[in-house]
């Protein structure tokens, strides 16, 4: 949530033009091996505009499935990312993968529309945000109607989904895993979060966690960081390393999960390198 102050954008909900439901938008893009478009979600009752970054030597005729990646704030990260995922590759520091961005029609937009979608459960009145608690939503846009319309399009492997954010993504990705041990459901099998805002709404998903029991699932990864100059940035939330322990604590016999605590780094820093860390340890797992 602390990039919202961070970026200096101005949060205000941005009302979206009806269109049909499920439309597909294609958007030109420049890049080699990326392509956007926007999607209408019948769920949300919004458009999103959708990233893909496919590798540069993709080999689609041989039949070759690759790892996906769903990423969050992709107007803000998606760029930083795939450049990143590029250069790694090619020096053998990580496989080859086809990353999903999940963005907004811009970076003003995305400043207010991620607390809609990334939230749950609605926003106590200190937070001040203008819309919020739509966690659960998004989650079905994800599941129900934009990773069909991927796994159609593109060769992906199905077993190899990753779900990734830093801040509030954090937290949705955490969310959603939630949901996912609740249901006894494998649906990404992999969960990246940076710098995860579990302190919203006075610490609520550590608390639902602890209320929580789940059946040991070992096709599940976890991979959570933060940066440790954090606590320092803002030393009334709970700090950084009591969310690891607490994590720890509750799901280290149940999945595979793993953590980083970055020593210098703070809560915007802390974002790349957590990503490239958490998809090293899940794809090792694997």
């Amino acid at each position: 949530m602390r990039l919202l102050h961070i970026l200096f954008f101005i949060t205000i909900l941005i009302s979206c033009k009806k269109q049909d439901v499920g439309s597909i938008q294609a958007v030109e893009s420049k890049m080699k091996n990326q392509q956007i478009f926007k999607l209408y979600s019948e769920q949300v009752k919004d458009t999103f505009k959708i990233f893909v970054g496919l590798p540069e030597k993709i080999d689609s005729l041989a039949g070759t499935l690759y790892p996906v990646v769903y990423l969050l704030d992709a107007n803000f990260y998606f760029n930083m990312v795939y450049e990143m995922l590029i250069k790694y590759n090619e020096v053998g520091l990580i496989r080859p993968l086809i990353l999903i961005g999940i963005g907004y029609d811009d970076l003003h937009t995305m400043d207010s529309l991620r607390c809609r979608d990334y939230t749950y459960p609605q926003a106590l009145a200190d937070y001040k945000m203008a819309t919020s608690g739509g966690a659960k939503i998004f989650l079905e846009f994800l599941k129900d109607e934009l990773i069909p319309i991927i796994e159609k399009k593109y060769s992906v492997d199905t077993f190899k989904r990753i779900l990734m954010g830093h801040s509030l993504g954090g937290y949705f990705t955490i969310f959603a895993l939630l949901h996912d041990l609740s249901q006894n459901e494998v649906f990404f099998n992999g969960y990246v979060a940076a710098s995860p805002s579990c302190h919203y709404n006075n610490n609520y998903i550590l608390e639902t966690y602890k209320q929580s029991h789940f059946i040991s699932n070992n096709q599940t990864n976890l991979f959570v960081a933060f940066g440790g100059l954090e606590d320092q940035e803002d030393p009334e939330v709970i700090r950084s390393e009591t969310v690891l322990n607490t994590l720890d604590g509750l799901l280290k016999h149940k999945i595979n999960y793993n953590s980083s605590l970055f020593s210098n780094l703070g809560h915007m820093e802390t974002a790349m390198p957590g990503f490239y860390k958490g998809l090293q340890s899940i794809l090792e797992v694997e």
